[in-house]
């Protein structure tokens, strides 16, 4: 039997307005180069909040535009993380001798053994609509069993 654990904290990541008003990050062809963060409009402190928490508490709404002076937003970089990974992976190996020279091996092998749903990180653009923060849009993985033979001679 082997086995392998992964249990990690989500990553961090930043919100984003989704559009530059002042072209503040614009290049010499006037297109946005990268993406300018929004204002926070709470007090509610986000990086100890889940996503799930964030989005019942209002989502998108509790980031808003830049003021007609503002170059960049208050919102700061990485202030969300998303949920953390919890993998667990399984097998089993079994050899038997047929003869002294000839051996057959069995082995099964199961990724993700538990079928837990592991999220990456949401679309984090608050212009994104339903989509902000979505975490279901995101690959979470399923199980998957892998079943093989194997003939040594």
């Amino acid at each position: 039997m082997n086995s392998l654990f992964t249990f990690q904290s989500g990553a961090p990541f930043t919100v984003f307005l989704g559009s530059d008003p002042a072209c503040a990050v614009c290049g010499i062809d006037g297109l946005v180069g990268n993406p300018i963060r929004p204002n926070l409009n709470t007090t509610l402190d986000l990086s100890r909040m889940s996503i799930r928490e964030i989005r019942a508490a209002g989502g998108a709404s509790l980031f808003s535009g830049l003021a007609a002076n503002q170059r960049v937003g208050n919102a700061g970089r990485n202030i969300l993380r998303a949920d953390g990974i919890k993998n667990v992976d399984f097998g089993i190996i079994k050899n038997t001798n047929i003869t002294e020279r000839v051996r057959v091996q069995f082995r099964a092998d199961m990724f993700n053994a538990f079928n837990l749903r592991n999220y990456g990180i949401p679309n984090a653009t608050i212009t994104a609509g339903a989509n902000f923060l979505n975490e279901g849009a995101t690959n979470g993985g399923n199980r998957r069993i892998q079943l093989g033979a194997r003939l040594t001679f």
